[in-house]
């Protein structure tokens, strides 16, 4: 496959998988307007753009304390504006969507028509709409539906997708684009979720992160209805069964790249195989025992963006005197 075909499916699983990501936490994050404290709205918003790593259009998010009266909706229906039709902001839904859809049309050879019909509607049914259409109607419908889409999406490609080496860069970009975020956002959570600035968030802040990644009945059939955020944190990060935890998405990785097989960048992919199983080691056996949750948290993103850094470099920026020769 040409490393410009092979790049483009990569990304579209990257930019797919980060609208659903932020779809899920939009979808928690408006139902919390309607009865919660100003203090889990305001933690919710933090903890949007802190893991994304980009700046708030807001300046009440910044200087917000819990005396701030004045801080609450209108603020709110900004920030799911910026986060979710925004087009010059990277991580909104509507960008995601965009350069995703940029993506598939550049190597529209390497989709099927059924992925490229489902994604031009999802595309240009967010294309028409503005944040005021949602905010007086349902918008966690609306949120609802972005994740439906996507998985709509994933699973046209299921059925449609020729299993060659673009579908193993097809997954692999969706689930290093989850392990990223997610790592991210548990550092977050790890660091200020107990902070006093946010108040008392009695518990919302771990069970709002079990709804987001649909990990609520899986706690509550293993560990019972009282969340410890020690318990969800270990569910999160290393539960081998559960879909949306960083384990399941780093194995996923190790076992696409061996299906792979040699790189055209020899070295840089026998590195990306070695990051690959080195990460997955870091949480199958050095995590349980590990003290300091927030360290191996961080180890593991920046781990994770390296590897990200490895496979670029050896299947699609390579250089010609490091490739394979037969």
């Amino acid at each position: 496959m040409l490393s410009r075909s092979a790049q483009g499916l990569y990304w579209i699983g990257r930019y797919l998988k980060r609208a659903e990501h932020i779809s899920r936490l939009m979808n928690v994050q408006v139902a919390a307007l309607i009865d919660r404290p100003l203090a889990h709205i305001y933690f919710g918003w933090t903890r949007l753009y802190s893991h994304l790593g980009t700046s708030s259009p807001v300046a009440a998010l910044r200087d917000w304390s819990e005396e701030s009266d004045g801080w609450g909706l209108a603020d709110s229906f900004t920030l799911a504006d910026d986060l979710t039709f925004t087009r010059t902001n990277d991580y909104s839904i509507c960008s995601c969507f965009e350069m995703g859809r940029e993506n598939a049309r550049q190597i529209r050879h390497c989709v099927s028509s059924e992925m490229w019909i489902c994604l031009n509607r999802s595309y240009f049914r967010i294309r028409e709409q503005h944040i005021e259409d949602i905010w007086t109607g349902n918008p966690q419908q609306f949120y609802a539906d972005m994740v439906q889409d996507i998985h709509t999406f994933m699973g046209v490609a299921s059925s449609t997708l020729y299993r060659d080496e673009g579908w193993d860069f097809l997954q692999i970009g969706r689930v290093i684009e989850h392990a990223q975020l997610m790592s991210a956002l548990l550092v977050f959570q790890v660091s200020e979720s107990e902070s006093e600035k946010y108040g008392d968030l009695e518990d919302y802040d771990w069970l709002s992160l079990l709804q987001c990644f649909q990990a609520d009945e899986a706690y509550q059939h293993y560990y019972g209805l009282k969340v410890e955020p020690d318990k969800v944190l270990n569910l999160l990060v290393n539960d081998v069964r559960l879909p949306n935890s960083i384990y399941f998405a780093l194995d996923q990785i190790r076992s696409r790249l061996d299906e792979l097989g040699d790189a055209p960048g020899n070295r840089n992919g026998a590195t990306a195989n070695r990051f690959a199983g080195r990460l997955t080691s870091l949480i199958k056996y050095e995590w349980p025992d590990a003290e300091d949750k927030k360290r191996m948290l961080t180890l593991l993103e920046n781990l994770a963006f390296r590897l990200h850094d490895y496979i670029s470099s050896a299947w699609f920026n390579y250089e010609i005197d490091d490739s394979v020769r037969f």
